[in-house]
């Protein structure tokens, strides 16, 4: 597990952040989306509602989005995205209504879930938590932000 501290929107941040989810999303490109806060209005194009209920969303992340469309749409924080290699993992998965952000919480969803990888987005958007399978953790090792 690595975690991101991130204080501020810089652009060197924002572009290695940017670049850290499109390389997950291409190794993995089966997602869904954990959203805390929500409007209809502004997530309904982001692909299709699998659970609702609690204050939360989920939602199965659209073939063909691009990772700018995402976060730009995510600038708040606040949302969990869960990424799958295959597309019959995330099949039936259920998320919990609440996901932990501490590391072991965090790692302990990935591996009950059998994702690949997780990335969360405090509130604000200022802190991110990655967890990745053990035998993916040196996927982003080698690539500049």
């Amino acid at each position: 597990m690595r975690r991101l501290f991130l204080p501020f929107r810089a652009a060197r941040v924002e572009r290695g952040r940017r670049r850290l989810v499109e390389i997950l999303r291409q190794r993995f490109p089966h997602g869904l989306l954990h959203l805390a806060d929500w409007d209809e209005e502004d997530w309904r194009d982001l692909g299709e509602e699998m659970q609702r209920g609690e204050g939360r969303i989920v939602i199965r992340i659209r073939r063909g989005l691009t990772t700018d469309d995402l976060l730009t749409r995510l600038y708040e924080g606040g949302w969990v995205l869960v990424l799958f290699e295959r597309a019959e993992e995330l099949e039936g998965t259920v998320l919990p209504p609440r996901i932990p952000t501490d590391d072991p919480g965090l790692f302990g969803v990935l591996e009950n879930l059998g994702a690949s990888a997780i990335v969360s987005s405090w509130v604000d958007d200022l802190e991110w938590t990655v967890a990745l399978e053990p035998a993916c953790r040196d996927l982003c090792a080698n690539h500049d932000p």
